[in-house]
């Protein structure tokens, strides 16, 4: 399977479904997805009605095949072909579906499902559209069957309204339905016509869109009107702190807005991998901006030099021997010097993270149930060590076409840290104390910290990015909203960078300056979550 262009798909939990009958004898279309403003993936398929009543359908996405067969409105078997080998097959027979995986043993899951689901399948909407009742109209429920998982579940299907779209060169009729998976509570949004062809669906909490080719002014015609955001400008002030974590004394900057409250919530900015001192000066202030856009909506923040960097001590001697878990128990001295100031309130205390900081708010978020609420910049879903690799081989082919395979062209910093990695990974290093921040992330996968955190959370990312990829984003959101946290937000920030500066731009003062945008949205997530749910 080609992973670069298949895995950036797998986080989007979809709907692909299949049933009895098509409209037409033989449909070919190409369905592109759209993750924010970015085209990410297409899906070419063919659907054909056979003479005895079977249905199958053929899609293609890169170089998988996913082939869907019905007949008499049961499903019959679903197959998954990846570079021209066969990956998985399900087949059903008397309520069971049987599912082969390689060499795995099979499973077997009893299932009442009249449709086949499995992610990336847009085409197959198709089917689960036309086994709706036009003439009963409402919800309608369907049970699914999605092969990869060996999964069986309800999804929920409502007809809302219809409307004539005025494109370019043609008028459409349309039908809006409303698609749920039940259980999760993920909405879908569905345009069809009268064959029950899609011609756009939005996951709007995953801000993933698809679209019939030839049809993108959809897009814009279906947006909603543009969230205004507010640019709170409240007054605060600025305070030097330090406090002791061990051995260390880390110092910062505590900023506290001027409020006629007698305590304010609290934020903490956890920085990113490599030695950055409390404004994050090296990446034009961002956390000295962050901090005080903050503090304009009533929000405290401290932030802090790094072990070793600015005001922050460190014995020198052993500074090489820092391990994760180290930077770690910084972020949480932090949260206990502000558990002391009067000024904050207790219950509201959170954790800002960017990059490396990200798995670190993740990590005490899933460990700590007195962290009130983290927002999640620019953090990767796996573990540090795959994201090295990704980071270079990405970052590579943007400038020339790349062996992927081919380890020897990688840059010599790329290398060494994929070494250390390997290195800490050998059991007679296990005790190395220079390795111990690799084994540790070695260690710690974000997605099942991510499982595990039931705290508001605010992911944003740029897209443009080069260093952790949108997708990352999305595993994010996923891995939490799967695991019932009902308060995720996700923001993926159009032309922004990892350290949210534009990607692209003619003018050096303009591309070196934090975005605005990105400001605002941590401003407003802030105030309805920490500021309007503060005690009085």
């Amino acid at each position: 399977m080609n992973k670069q262009n298949i895995t950036a798909l797998l986080f989007i939990i979809v709907f692909a479904l299949s049933s009895q009958t098509f409209a037409q004898m033989k449909d070919t279309g190409t369905y592109v997805v759209y993750v924010g403003s970015q085209a990410i993936a297409e899906e070419n398929y063919t659907s054909e009605k056979l003479a005895d009543g079977t249905v199958k359908t053929v899609s293609k996405v890169a170089t998988t095949t996913f082939t869907t067969t019905t007949r008499r409105d049961k499903p019959v078997e679903f197959t998954i072909e990846a570079n021209g080998a066969k990956a998985l097959t399900t087949t059903f027979v008397g309520g069971e579906a049987k599912t082969l995986i390689g060499e795995q043993p099979a499973k077997i899951i009893k299932t009442d499902a009249t449709v086949i689901t499995e992610n990336n399948v847009w085409s197959n909407f198709i089917n689960l559209l036309a086994q709706y009742d036009r003439k009963k109209g409402g919800a309608q429920t369907f049970i699914a069957f999605l092969p990869s998982q060996s999964l069986t579940f309800p999804v929920s299907l409502e007809k809302t309204d219809a409307k004539d779209f005025k494109l370019k060169n043609q008028t459409v009729s349309l039908s809006r339905y409303k698609l749920v998976h039940i259980q999760s509570g993920l909405e879908l949004v569905i345009l069809a016509d009268e064959s029950n062809v899609p011609y756009f669906i939005e996951i709007a909490s995953q801000q993933a869109q698809i679209v019939k080719k030839g049809f993108e002014e959809l897009r814009e015609m279906t947006a909603p009107p543009k969230t205004k955001l507010t640019n709170f400008t409240g007054e605060f002030t600025s305070e030097e702190v330090s406090f002791p974590n061990g051995e260390n004394t880390l110092a910062g900057t505590l900023t506290l807005p001027k409020t006629d409250k007698k305590t304010s919530p609290a934020i903490i900015i956890i920085s990113g991998s490599g030695g950055q001192d409390r404004d994050g000066s090296q990446l034009f202030n961002l956390y000295k901006q962050i901090a005080e856009s903050f503090s304009k909506t009533g929000v405290a923040v401290l932030r802090v030099d790094d072990r070793g960097i600015g005001k922050s001590t460190i014995d020198m001697k052993k500074a090489a021997e820092t391990s994760y878990q180290d930077l770690i128990s910084d972020s949480r001295a932090a949260f206990d010097y502000l558990m002391t100031r009067k000024e904050i309130e207790k219950t509201k205390i959170g954790f800002l993270g960017h990059s490396e900081g990200a798995e670190t708010a993740l990590t005490i978020a899933s460990e700590d149930k007195r962290v009130a609420a983290i927002v999640l910049m620019a953090g990767v879903s796996r573990p540090v060590s795959e994201a090295v690799f990704e980071q270079e081989i990405y970052q590579r082919a943007l400038r020339e076409t790349v062996n992927a395979s081919d380890k020897t062209k990688i840059m010599p910093l790329a290398q060494t840290l994929i070494k250390q990695f390997e290195t800490a990974k050998l059991p007679q290093n296990a005790n190395d104390a220079k390795l111990a921040w690799f084994r540790e992330h070695l260690a710690s996968n974000p997605l099942l910290l991510a499982a595990k955190v039931k705290c508001p959370v605010l992911i944003v990312q740029g897209e443009r990015d080069a260093l952790v990829l949108a997708y990352h984003s999305i595993e994010l959101a996923k891995a939490l909203t799967n695991n019932e946290n009902k308060n995720v937000s996700l923001r993926i920030v159009p032309n922004q960078t990892h350290i949210f500066t534009p990607a692209v731009g003619d003018n050096p003062q303009e591309t070196s300056k934090i975005s605005e945008e990105m400001l605002q949205t941590l401003q407003n997530w802030a105030f309805e979550n920490l500021i309007e749910k503060q005690k009085p």
